[in-house]
């Protein structure tokens, strides 16, 4: 037997020995806690929805967009928020704000969605590009919206609008299909296959030739070698287009490939690991969330290769009800990037929440996704002890302590050594411990790992010190009676 499941329970133990003074040693101990309102510096949740970040001398720079109460139309613009350590944000401003004139095509109530913003080291100027639709229209405009700044945070200065790539062909779209002559008109009412074909074969491409294709949901990426791509929902959403921008950033070099044609992915994010690209996108459903898409390529032009839903585990086929809107690599670490998504709420837009997930590998190299409460940054430095093929396990009975958890709480109370060094500098503090309580009832001594606390080195230490030590556990038990593996957390509190 040897399951593992998704439910974590948390035990409270309060180890009482009196004065409450914070160690501040220890800064990566802190926890994303995963779909919860998260504050800014004043205590305001933050309102950067469907955004990216953007790291910059030493600090990370959140931009999204921001939401009101009743609708999602633009009423304020694209906000800023930077952090240092990605659990705490400082509001910094609206870095692009709409406009009064009502001619102006960023005017208030118009739809700006899915900011980015990359940075250009030859021209020193900060670009953001965004999904726009014009006020009035819904969503027929699908445009993409350019503005630059000279500061990160800005105010960015909108330049123009438009539909990428106008009077210019994909690079993997065939002669035969430019020159096919097939129109909706000549396909029936109805969606089918010859439907779909059509649009595989560039029925939308030829269609929107002249004027510039369709940009909707979107993303930024700058390549290894300084070469920036804009990604978009294209072809009324139906396929992806991964266009070249110019060396200034600020214009389409006319280079640009469709990926997965007919395939109806939207929210495209995008990451490079090991010389291999990786797209995780979801499919077409409006606010209703679906199951995520993978995509794969040796070369950001292609071929694409597309595999299973990469979210394993409870309510994967809702990608943990959310969807994608950046992928971020986490700086000073190795192989560590966050998928960050958004769980709409659009009948009251500015209560969405952020689910931010650690991606992880699997031996192949093909990236996954888990569903968490909480994790820290610490979780990187650890592969999780999970078999993907491994059916969910639903558990009855959790696993108990010989003789309840008054038993535990002595146990741990005669057997935890306050650290000397913390008495000695009158130090308390507070540490989240992780552990894995096997089939068998034994402590899973790898699992055991302190995951966020406030506190000294020597207070993890003994955290993890004295959990190892734990004796057998009663076993949690699945609906079968039979016993399967489960996962604690258990909050140390050292008081003096």
């Amino acid at each position: 037997m040897n399951k593992i499941t998704k439910l974590v329970i948390l035990l409270q133990l309060l180890i009482c020995l009196p004065t409450l003074v914070w160690a501040d040693e220890l800064d990566d101990y802190k926890l994303f806690s995963v779909g919860e309102l998260w504050d800014d510096d004043r205590g305001m949740h933050i309102n950067a929805h469907g955004g990216g970040i953007l790291f910059h001398d030493g600090k990370y720079y959140w931009f999204g967009e921001h939401k009101g109460r009743e609708d999602n139309a633009a009423w304020v613009g694209v906000t800023c928020y930077s952090s240092e350590d990605l659990y705490d944000w400082t509001y910094e401003s609206v870095a692009l704000s709409v406009e009064e004139d009502p001619n102006s095509e960023i005017t208030a109530g118009c739809l700006i969605e899915r900011p980015k913003v990359i940075y250009n080291p030859t021209t020193g100027k900060f670009v953001m590009y965004f999904h726009l639709e014009l006020k009035g229209q819904g969503y027929k405009a699908a445009r993409v919206g350019i503005a630059s700044s000279d500061k990160i945070e800005g105010p960015y200065s909108f330049i123009r609008s438009c539909r990428p790539n106008a009077g210019v062909w994909p690079m993997n779209m065939s002669e035969e299909q430019r020159a096919s002559t097939i129109t909706s008109s000549d396909l029936p009412s109805e969606w089918n296959e010859e439907w779909r074909d059509a649009v595989v074969n560039g029925l939308y491409v030829r269609r929107d030739f002249q004027g510039g294709q369709m940009s909707r949901d979107m993303t930024l990426y700058v390549d290894d070698d300084g070469k920036a791509y804009h990604i978009y929902a294209s072809e009324e959403n139906r396929t992806l287009h991964i266009a070249e921008l110019t060396d200034d950033f600020l214009d389409y070099s006319g280079r640009y490939v469709r990926v997965a044609p007919g395939g109806l992915n939207e929210a495209p994010t995008i990451f490079k690991r090991k010389g291999k690209y990786f797209m995780i996108t979801s499919g077409c459903t409006g606010w209703t969330p679906n199951e995520a898409r993978l995509l794969s390529a040796d070369s950001i032009w292609g071929t694409w290769t597309e595999h299973p839903n990469p979210c394993k585990g409870f309510k994967a086929e809702t990608t943990f009800y959310s969807q994608g809107t950046f992928i971020l690599p986490v700086q000073g670490k190795e192989d560590a990037f966050i998928f960050m998504a958004d769980r709409w709420q659009p009948q009251y837009p500015i209560n969405g929440r952020y689910v931010w997930l650690p991606i992880n590998f699997t031996e192949d190299g093909l990236p996954y996704l888990l569903k968490y409460d909480f994790w820290s940054l610490s979780d990187f430095r650890s592969k999780p002890d999970i078999d993907l093929n491994e059916e969910e396990v639903i558990i009855k009975t959790f696993p108990q302590f010989p003789g309840g958890d008054k038993k535990l709480y002595k146990w741990l109370g005669e057997n935890m050594k306050y650290p000397k060094d913390a008495i000695d500098e009158g130090l308390s503090g507070i540490v989240f411990v992780k552990f894995m309580i096997r089939f068998d009832g034994r402590i899973d001594k790898n699992s055991v790992r302190a995951i966020k606390g406030k506190c000294t080195r020597s207070m993890i230490k003994e955290s993890e010190r004295v959990i190892q030590k734990l004796p057998r556990f009663t076993p949690a038990m699945n609906d079968d009676d039979e016993p399967v593996d489960c996962w604690l957390i258990l909050p140390i509190n050292f008081s003096l």
